[in-house]
């Protein structure tokens, strides 16, 4: 099944330094485990920003040689890029095709997406264009991960998602659209906890993790450092990481880069 799509368009990068110029690219057809999403909003990261512009380095004393040096240009190539090119990794749209396999999702739905893996380096899952690919497992890979490795998950979630939530196999599903407090209290009657991931690196989420451990203790797993860090109770351990990248990214894991 597919939605209308029309002519797939890109912010291409030509070269090193230079301006990103919008042209046509094919319209992909998504494989096995794929879909296609009408982009609608796209995140620019500050390392984009970066690879895209130049800045200039200006040297006015004389070399050795009596002459003066020219200017000279520098720029950040951390992807080491083949131009032409296109940036981008995250994005949210609704999705227009849905590959062979696909159950998750399906056309019409909102989703948000950020590419890893073996996706990072295929300009079809590239976030700056009007119809890019994604992967179906778009969010719910935590939840995933610790039940099949045989822990027992107990997550938040809405009641409109709980479909899909329940495909990732948690043990319970706390729904998350009530009075705060009855959240949090819903969420220690489940534990006590080994540890606890909080995925949105808020100062709050970091308050509400700091009280489920704080009497028992606990990993405390996290996207990003809070400036609540500093009050969490000394038996809460907290760890940041860029998830699920580095996860993808080891050697050992590679059957997961697809």
């Amino acid at each position: 099944m597919a939605l209308n799509c029309n002519e797939n368009q890109a912010a291409w990068l030509m070269g090193a330094n230079e301006r990103v110029k919008v042209n046509s690219i094919q319209n992909w057809t998504p494989g096995p485990g794929e879909i296609r999403v009408l982009n609608e909003v796209i995140s620019l990261n500050p390392v984009e920003a970066k690879i895209q512009n130049k800045r200039h380095q200006k040297k006015s004393c004389e070399s050795s040689h009596g002459h003066t040096s020219a200017d000279k240009v520098y720029r950040f190539n951390m992807l080491q890029l083949q131009f032409p090119d296109i940036l981008g990794s995250t994005y949210a749209g609704i999705v227009t095709e849905i590959g062979p396999g696909v159950t998750s999702v399906a056309c019409g739905d909102r989703v948000a997406v950020a590419r890893w893996g073996a996706t990072t380096r295929e300009e079809r899952f590239t976030s700056f264009q009007k119809y890019p690919l994604a992967l179906e497992p778009i969010g719910g890979l935590a939840v995933k991960y610790t039940s099949d490795a045989g822990y027992e998950v107990v997550t938040t979630g809405s009641r409109a998602n709980e479909v899909f939530v329940r495909r990732r196999s948690p043990a319970s599903i706390i729904y998350n659209q009530r009075a705060y407090d009855d959240v949090v209290q819903s969420i220690r009657d489940h534990g006590p906890y080994d540890a606890i991931l909080e995925a949105t690196g808020t100062e709050a989420g970091t308050e509400i993790v700091g009280k489920l451990l704080g009497q028992t203790g606990g990993l405390f797993y996290s996207t990003s450092p809070s400036q609540s860090d500093s009050e969490l109770p000394a038996v809460v351990s907290k760890r940041g990481s860029s998830y699920s990248e580095d996860l993808v990214s080891d050697p050992a894991h590679r059957e997961l880069q697809s």
